[in-house]
């Protein structure tokens, strides 16, 4: 596995106190296999913990919180409690009774 590296800026050095130009490569999906720190961010998901994850955000995108609760605490359950993404939701479903805003579109704003 190799590690991606940022291409150098071709430009000439900034004057002191300015920020130099950032050039980030496109994303490419082989970045999942490729990029060692992607790797080792992923190694503990198994498939179990992946496919519970999944039925649980479907039922969170449809409204359905109570199911989508079940589902990101079973996904807590197979991890020691140690998924961020789960808890997260978790705490946004608990704030909300189970219940998803009557207007809810299948996401929420993140500020």
């Amino acid at each position: 596995m190799k590690r991606m590296k940022l291409p150098s800026t071709q430009n000439t050095p900034k004057a002191l106190g300015e920020a130099p130009d950032i050039v980030i490569p496109p994303f490419t999906p082989g970045i999942w296999d490729d990029d060692i720190d992607m790797v080792n961010l992923r190694k503990h998901i198994t498939d179990q913990i992946r496919n519970t994850w999944n039925e649980g955000i479907d039922h969170f995108i449809k409204g359905e919180w109570a199911e989508a609760k079940t589902k990101f605490q079973d996904v807590l359950d197979v991890t020691n409690g140690d998924d961020g993404p789960a808890i997260l939701l978790l705490k946004v479903i608990n704030q909300h009774n189970c219940i998803s805003p009557p207007n809810w579109k299948g996401y929420r704003a993140l500020y």
